[in-house]
């Protein structure tokens, strides 16, 4: 809810700046990690897994190469391993060794400014920054047992039992960079994406999001420009 009243005040921001507004669509594709920082001795970009997202890029044109805007949209985001987290339920002495991949379903709301400058005839760079919170809506993890038979079994996250530490909130930067060329009416964008997660997803220790990815986006506009 928070984050859809804050998205209807931006917009609503948005409705009222003169200029052309555009909507980009876009997927992206990438991987998605966790930076651990000093609490355990592994490379947290060693233990990436597939990352993806969708969003629905909304500009506003300020100038005629700067814009502002939002981008609502849905992220998998999460780390190919765990530190911190156990596995409850039925286990029997001893504990067999396990190894977790928690996957991290976000919706996210950045506000973003965007700067566009024209190469050559249809084909343009552009760069994109801004911040925004992230609301971690369901997940899971893959735990697998190792033993003399190993096993891999899926849990869904529990907010409400053991996974009540999880932060369900995080704060981040976003960085895109990329190319647009203009076909027909409308526009092809392919981007570098980037996150930079501020805040810990396992409040008990250090567990940053970070993710990147290749984005694919089509843009239409929305109104004329002024």
């Amino acid at each position: 809810m928070r984050l859809l009243s804050i998205l209807a005040v931006v917009l609503f921001s948005l409705a009222t700046l003169h200029g052309q507004t555009t909507l980009t669509i876009k997927g992206q594709n990438g991987k998605s990690w966790q930076n651990y920082g000093d609490d355990f001795p592994i490379n947290g970009y060693d233990q990436n897994i597939s990352h993806y997202g969708f969003s629905a890029e909304i500009f506003r044109l300020l100038t005629n190469r700067v814009s502002i805007g939002v981008a609502p949209g849905f992220m998998r985001r999460g780390a190919a391993c765990e530190p911190g987290f156990f596995p409850t339920g039925d286990l029997v002495a001893p504990f067999p060794a396990f190894d977790a991949t928690v996957f991290l379903d976000y919706v996210q709301l950045p506000v973003l400014v965007r700067v566009e400058f024209p190469i050559a005839g249809r084909l343009s760079i552009f760069g994109q920054g801004g911040a925004g919170l992230s609301y971690l809506a369901g997940g899971y993890r893959e735990i697998t047992f190792f033993g003399t038979i190993p096993s891999m079994e899926e849990r869904r996250l529990d907010f409400d039992g053991q996974d009540e530490n999880l932060n369900r909130f995080d704060f981040g930067w976003s960085s895109t960079l990329g190319f647009g060329f203009r076909i027909g009416k409308g526009m092809v964008r392919v981007s570098g994406e980037h996150y930079y997660g501020f805040l810990d997803m396992n409040q008990n220790n250090t567990s940053l999001n970070r993710n990147w990815g290749i984005g694919l986006g089509y843009q239409i506009s929305l109104s004329k420009l002024d």
